[in-house]
């Protein structure tokens, strides 16, 4: 008959071994991860390419308090690269 001590033992050491197991995994699916997000930003780069000019998107009835009063808060028209350029 086995005694609960020695089931308690049992137990223990198979989580201590379950415990070491996932440290292991851990580590290396980490490791892999970080490989290809590393992989992936040195990649090429893509940018965004101009949307089509829709006239209801910019309408202005006056001109807004900031700067020369036609650019949004959040403009971001000068990262957008246009479609007969060159760089990539």
């Amino acid at each position: 008959m086995l005694r609960v001590g020695s089931i308690i033992d049992h137990v223990r050491l198979f989580c201590a071994e379950e415990v070491e197991l996932w440290k292991k995994i851990t580590m290396i699916g980490s490791v892999a991860v970080c490989g290809v997000l590393l992989n992936w930003m040195a990649g090429e780069h893509h940018h965004m390419h101009k949307p089509p000019p829709y006239p209801y998107l910019k309408i202005r009835n006056k001109p807004l308090p900031w700067g020369d009063g036609t650019k949004d808060l959040l403009d971001v028209r000068d990262t957008y690269v246009d479609d007969h350029d060159d760089h990539h």
